[in-house]
């Protein structure tokens, strides 16, 4: 109430016996009733966001005048943060209600998040200050760091750019990175269909990507219907399916027919097929080859075909293909 009386909604210097009054008034009247709110937050929130106008929130400067003719300065748009802090106790008081008002330049207002993207390596280590902090990166940690060194400038400027059409909302995807697994485990169905129905396909995979194995990924890609399922492979961004997972390719090769699977395959390179392939067991392997059609077989690309003749033995290349196709089809393979 002294912040509204000094903001100009009281006047103090004539009714200041009157403010303290009311001041205590409403404080007692608040904490006698706020026991028999289900949520004494709400009632705090309705009371003070009536005293509170839109003027209040914002405060624009005026340019100053010009100096002269031929120069003009011009000092930035400014605008007020309003922090408003609330600690709750035991004690008679029910709460203890204090309001800041801060000046900050108009371009604070405009970004989520702070990121140099000046210095990437400033950044990534920002938050290893200690000898201890360093002993608790993990071996991924220590090989992204690594293979970091070793990157261009073209390079860092393309995970950047991929980094930037990522399309998730920052808060979800901070929420979710403050989640354990076990914790994403425990979603109930009724929320993974919420999730489904509202988020994003990167969104959605920022949830699998926090699983460690992919009987868990099936249970959730179970629950989408067909037109979900179509929306989420070709939904993803280039930059979300650079960081699949392990356990969401095995579980993408699992649940999806062969022809599912080969779509994807399709739009991969020789290396990334290669690469992928490593993460597949025997059984994972033979139930995508053997789905396979005669179609399927003929229209697989050459970064398909080439893959395969580097991953497979001989005898199993021989069986799963040439012994299903006449001799045009062979000769076409060969060459």
């Amino acid at each position: 109430m002294k912040t509204l009386a000094e903001m100009g909604r009281l006047f103090d210097d004539e009714d200041e016996a009157r403010m303290n009054k009311l001041t205590e008034d409403l404080t007692a009247w608040i904490n006698k009733y706020a026991p028999s709110f289900d949520d004494p937050e709400s009632l705090l929130f309705e009371v003070t966001s009536a005293l509170v106008s839109e003027d209040m929130q914002e405060q624009e400067v005026a340019n100053p005048e010009p100096a002269s003719e031929d120069t003009i300065y011009l000092e930035p748009l400014q605008g007020t943060a309003i922090t408003i802090t609330f600690s709750f106790g035991d004690n008679q008081d029910w709460f203890v209600f204090e309001q800041t008002n801060q000046v900050m330049p108009e371009d604070a207002f405009n970004f989520g998040y702070t990121f140099d993207f000046d210095n990437v390596w400033a950044e990534m280590t920002k938050d290893l200050k200690h000898q201890d902090d360093w002993a608790l990166l993990n071996d991924d940690d220590w090989n992204s760091l690594i293979d970091f060194q070793y990157l261009e400038d073209t390079e860092i400027d393309s995970i950047i750019d991929d980094f930037m059409k990522q399309q998730y909302d920052p808060e979800f995807k901070q929420f979710i990175d403050s989640l354990n697994v076990d914790e994403v485990q425990e979603f109930s169905p009724e929320e993974i269909k919420q999730m489904l129905g509202e988020k994003t396909p990167d969104e959605i995979k920022l949830v699998l990507d926090k699983l460690d194995n992919y009987h868990d990924v099936i249970d959730i890609l179970q629950q989408m219907d067909n037109k979900q399922l179509y929306a989420y492979f070709t939904g993803l961004t280039d930059a979300a399916w650079k960081h699949t997972t392990k356990q969401e390719w095995q579980s993408y090769v699992v649940y999806l027919d062969s022809a599912g699977f080969k779509g994807i395959l399709d739009y991969m390179t020789t290396d990334e097929i290669t690469y992928v392939w490593q993460f597949f067991d025997e059984r994972m392997s033979a139930k995508f080859l053997d789905g396979l059609d005669m179609n399927q077989i003929y229209a697989m690309t050459q970064d398909e075909w080439l893959a395969a003749f580097r991953m497979m033995e001989p005898t199993q290349f021989k069986r799963v293909f040439f012994d299903k196709m006449d001799v045009k089809g062979i000769n076409f393979v060969s060459k």
